[in-house]
């Protein structure tokens, strides 16, 4: 589909950003080859700033009282679910070894 180094759906909406003139005229003269990769780039910014967006501090750190990691806060994200579900094991499994 397209040459990147991980996995995205169909790149089919546009997003613009504004430049200076000069700044503009120099991407328009890269190469193929940068011009990929410089919009490989940009979508890994931009995957990066919502990440960063979206990052609770709290669903890793915080505790739903009972000593349980707290799945609720993960809001539908697979990865953190998967996450919040592999503290919580290992949290049971060192308290029974203790």
């Amino acid at each position: 589909m397209h040459d990147l180094d991980f996995e995205t759906d169909k790149l089919d909406a546009i997003y613009q950003v504004r430049l200076p003139s000069m700044t503009k005229s120099m991407v328009d003269r890269l190469t193929a080859p940068w011009k990929k990769k410089l919009n490989a780039e940009i979508l890994k910014t931009v995957s990066r700033v919502l990440h960063e967006a979206n990052f609770r501090p709290s669903l890793y750190l915080k505790s739903n009282g009972s000593n349980e990691y707290n799945v609720d806060l993960c809001n539908g994200d697979a990865e953190a679910v998967k996450i919040a579900r592999l503290i919580r094991q290992l949290l049971k499994e060192s308290e029974g070894q203790e």
